[in-house]
């Protein structure tokens, strides 16, 4: 094969090798992982309303090949080593396909898209696959796939732009005079500066396990699930983010900080984490020739986040404002290869490229996912509004290996309860929001209440049959703290003891407000064991809240800690955990007044609909809960768990209620 290296005009000369840039270089590195997986193919359909004359369609692309040394480029392993090298000519010829006798042509075009994206590309021959598909007598499809190494989304529009141009100068009669196009070839791009180099050293972008999904091996196999917001959404979006905490130096970055931070308060709440992150493509293209010149420029950084107890959606906007402008400050080309950008298992690709027309005709744009996605990306994001309709498409690419199919669709309806929370209010906690709502909802709570199981045995007595099993094995750590299931045990029986000596029994409410804590366990056992029901209450909560939960249930004792005393009112008996001395109770098991149709505890809603509501769970149905989330996840590893409460520890799941 004869190759040169960049022309700007088509020659003979043999070609000069030449490094890949640092996005290329990953990207081919990403392939090479995984030779046989179409996971860096970009796939478009473009639907154009009006007659395609197809010799001219022809003819315009094969002006852009000429013009474009981006289109004839082809990768070659040399001794191991990718060179990117430019082929002096490619005549193609684009194929023509005639669906118009079909039954249902746009639907058919889709699904031989969709196949087609599919076909792995040579790198060594050619990087690009189009066609022009005949739909009706004035209605064609635009099949355009190119491998990543060669494109972007920028790359993307200025292709179709491009196309547009040279047809209707074909059609005119002029495409001999059509300017020739910036050559990537030529692009110099200078070193990130020492600056640049430690700014990204020491940033952190932690891997998140989403929904507690952890895989030994998973493969490059995604699905995408796609949404719209709509029209009326996505306005009310455009202005929040203008309005409020995101509000950055332009709209289109407004509304980048606005979904981070919806994406980081999803992955928080999915997590458990209180260190979010994802990686995000900088566009790469700092001057106005790069902007016209085909080809990849972009590459990944991380965003951050810490989120804290009583976190609102205002105050982690505020972080992530913070955070994007160092972003895009040191987001320079060459920079990637020093941010910790692989380590973040999590991608969002926010768009804000339009569309136009394509030489006069309306379009629909649709982007074609080939069923594949690099395994480091365990969920990506993609959000875009190609054809300027004012509705953002949502595009929620998962891990078939960590998504299973159900997963994969409620996932979704949890970031767009997210969203609905952001455009009510602001300044409400995140760990408030229900994002388990509706048909979810109710199979949760049948789930819970279900008896078919065989579940005969309460909470408190699977626990203790785990004491026998294990007495030395870890319960719980938390922070720098860790109990043995004997020592938890025996905290859990001194408070029992202590409760039901002030009267606490059968189905009996005893309120918790406590912060995230060893505490907060032995309170929860030791009201269980003594018969009551947990109430749990969260003292970042307003004062209102609390106040509400403590009339409605009427309890008489809460467990608390005495610097939390003030968020209670003075009818109820504070039991301070932190100066109570306990010593002088019994470690033994009390005897078990509950069965499993005794109240285990009760669960207030967020309110956001009214006032909160109680929901009353059965020591049947909390040991059911257990039993089956255990069963979701994978054994032998720590985990974030709720204990359908609003805290969270970290349980080693090997040792807990485990048969």
């Amino acid at each position: 094969m004869t190759v040169a290296a960049f022309p700007r005009q088509p020659t003979n000369n043999l070609a000069t090798e030449s490094n890949l840039t640092t996005a290329q270089h990953l990207l081919w590195l990403g392939q090479k992982l995984a030779p046989d997986s179409p996971l860096y193919n970009m796939a478009f359909l473009f639907t154009l309303s009006g007659k395609i004359q197809s010799d001219h369609f022809q003819s315009a692309f094969q002006a852009l090949v000429e013009r474009s040394d981006t289109l004839r480029m082809v990768i070659q392993d040399v001794n191991g080593e990718p060179q990117r090298q430019v082929l002096p000519q490619l005549d193609y010829k684009v194929p023509i396909l005639d669906f118009s006798d079909r039954e249902n042509p746009p639907a058919e075009v889709r699904n031989w898209a969709a196949n087609r994206s599919q076909i792995l590309f040579d790198l060594s021959e050619k990087l690009f696959d189009t066609a022009l598909i005949r739909l009706g007598a004035d209605r064609y499809a635009w099949y355009l796939n190119q491998h990543h190494l060669i494109t972007d989304i920028q790359s993307v529009k200025l292709i179709y732009q491009t196309v547009g141009d040279f047809y209707q100068r074909s059609v005119a009669g002029s495409l001999s005079e059509a300017p020739m196009l910036p050559a990537y070839g030529d692009i110099s791009l200078p070193s990130p500066s020492a600056r640049t180099v430690d700014y990204w050293q020491q940033q952190q972008a932690n891997s998140v396990e989403l929904y507690h999904r952890s895989a030994h091996q998973i493969s490059s196999r995604t699905r995408r699930v796609s949404c719209e917001l709509g029209p009326d959404k996505t306005a009310a979006l455009k202005q929040l983010a203008m309005n409020s905490e995101a509000q950055a130096l332009t709209p289109q970055l407004s509304l980048f900080n606005l979904v981070s931070g919806i994406l980081l308060a999803y992955l928080y709440r999915i997590s458990g984490s209180e260190q979010v992150a994802f990686a995000t493509p900088a566009h790469g293209r700092p001057t106005a020739l790069l902007k016209e010149t085909i080809g990849v420029f972009i590459e990944l950084f991380p965003l951050q986040a810490d989120i804290e107890p009583g976190e609102t959606f205002a105050s982690l906007l505020r972080k992530v404002s913070h955070a994007s402008g160092g972003m895009l400050r040191y987001a320079q080309p060459g920079a990637s290869q020093f941010a910790p950008s692989r380590d973040a298992n999590v991608v969002l690709n926010f768009i804000h490229a339009k569309l136009p027309d394509f030489a006069g005709f309306p379009v629909r744009s649709d982007w074609i996912h080939p069923g594949a996605g690099d395994p480091q990306h365990h969920l990506r994001l993609q959000v875009h509004d190609f054809d300027n309709r004012g509705s953002l498409q949502l595009h929620f690419d998962v891990n078939c290996d960590l998504f299973e199919p159900k997963l994969q669709e409620r996932a979704t309806e949890h970031f767009l309860a997210l969203v609905d929370a952001v455009l009510a209010d602001l300044n409400q906690p995140i760990a408030d929001v229900e994002i388990v709502n509706g048909s979810e909802q109710s199979h949760l709570m049948e789930l819970a209440k279900c008896e078919s199981i065989g579940i005969n045995k309460t909470v408190v007595q699977q626990f203790e049959e785990q004491v026998k099993r294990t007495p030395a094995a870890i319960a719980i750590t938390c922070e720098n703290e860790t109990l043995t299931y004997e020592r938890l045990n025996a905290r859990a029986n001194r408070l029992a003891h202590y409760l039901r000596a002030q009267g606490v029994t059968t189905e009996i409410p005893v309120g918790i407000c406590l912060r995230r804590s060893i505490d907060m366990l032995v309170a929860i056992w030791g009201i269980l064991k003594a018969g009551g029901a947990y109430v749990p209450i969260d003292p970042s909560h307003p004062h209102e809240r609390i106040g509400h939960i403590l009339e409605d249930t009427q309890v008489g004792w809460v467990v608390t800690h005495s610097g939390l005393t003030p968020h209670l009112n003075a009818q109820v008996i504070n039991i301070q955990l932190d100066s109570l001395d306990l010593t002088p109770q019994p470690t033994n098991n009390l005897n078990h007044p509950s069965a499993t149709n005794h109240l285990a505890y009760l669960l207030y809603t967020s309110g956001s609909t009214g006032k909160p509501k109680g929901v009353e769970i059965e020591h049947r149905g909390l040991a059911n809960y257990v039993n089956w989330a255990i069963q979701q996840y994978v054994r032998g590893r720590t985990l974030s768990f709720p204990l359908f409460s609003p805290f969270t520890f970290d349980l080693t799941v090997t040792s807990i209620y485990v048969p």
